[in-house]
C-alpha cells in the first residue's frame, strides 16, 4: 500500500486537519463517532502474538454465524497500523409479520460509513420499529479520556475522500503480527421510531456495558 499520506490526498493534508474541527473535516479519525452504547472487554478477553489476518478471519466467521454477511471494512491508521475496524448493514430488532418481518431493508442496502454513524442524528426509517448497526474495533489504540482531542494523524486516520471500498483487510496488512494491547470493542448505534417526526431517533449516547452484557456477535471471538 503506498504511504500514509499519498493514501488521502497529500502530504500536507492530514496534518492541516488537525487544525481543524472534526464537523468541517471530510476524514474520519479514531475514536469512531458517538454511540448509543459501548462494550469494552477485559483486558484478559485480548488477543496477541497472533496474524493481523488470522485475527480478521476468525472475526469474519463470527460475523458471518450471526448473519452479519454484508460488512464494511476501515483500517486505523492509514496501512493498518492500528488495526481495522467493520461496520454491519442497519438491522430491524422487532421483526413481527408482515411488511415489516425483513431483518435488513432495500433502504439501507449497504453497511454504513463512518461520516453516516457521524451525521445521521435522525435518519429515514422504513418502518417504525426498533434498529441498529454496530461498529467494531480491533485495535491497541485506547478511548480518549478528558477534555484532551484525540490526535488527528496518519496513525489515527480511518476514512475519507477518495478511499477504496473494502469488504476485508488489505493483504499487505494480513501478515502484521498483532501484541496482546490489541483488542476488541462493540459500539452499537440505536435508532427508535419517533412518532412525532416520523423519522428515527439516535438514542442517547455514553452507555458503557461491562464484560458480561459483550454482545452475542462477539463471543464466539473472543480469547482467554
Amino acid at each position: 500500500m503506498a504511504g500514509a499520506a499519498v493514501w488521502v490526498v497529500g502530504c500536507a493534508e492530514p496534518l492541516h486537519l488537525m487544525e481543524r474541527g472534526p464537523g468541517a473535516s471530510p476524514y474520519s479519525f479514531w475514536p469512531p463517532p458517538l454511540c448509543s452504547a459501548l462494550w469494552l472487554p477485559p483486558v484478559a478477553s485480548s488477543t496477541g502474538g497472533e496474524r493481523l489476518g488470522a485475527v480478521a478471519s476468525q472475526f469474519n466467521a463470527a460475523l458471518s454465524g450471526g448473519g452479519y454477511v454484508e460488512t464494511r471494512w476501515f483500517p486505523i491508521g492509514s496501512d493498518y497500523q492500528h488495526g481495522f475496524v467493520v461496520t454491519t448493514r442497519l438491522e430491524q430488532l422487532d421483526r413481527g409479520s408482515g411488511s415489516t418481518s425483513e431483518r435488513w431493508s432495500a433502504l439501507y442496502p449497504e453497511p454504513p460509513s463512518l461520516r453516516w454513524l457521524m451525521f445521521a442524528q435522525t435518519p429515514a426509517l422504513p418502518h417504525p420499529g426498533h434498529y441498529r448497526s454496530f461498529l467494531i474495533a480491533f485495535t491497541d489504540l485506547q478511548m480518549p479520556g478528558g477534555a484532551a482531542a484525540p490526535i488527528w494523524n496518519e496513525e489515527t486516520l480511518i476514512d475519507g475522500p477518495g478511499a477504496p471500498e473494502r469488504r476485508n483487510v488489505a493483504e499487505g496488512a494480513l501478515a502484521r503480527r498483532i501484541t496482546s494491547s490489541y483488542r476488541f470493542s462493540v459500539f452499537e448505534y440505536r435508532y427508535d421510531w419517533d412518532p412525532q417526526q416520523q423519522r428515527g431517533n439516535l438514542l442517547t449516547a455514553g452507555v458503557t456495558h461491562p464484560e458480561y452484557a459483550w454482545p452475542s456477535v462477539l463471543r464466539s471471538s473472543q480469547r482467554p
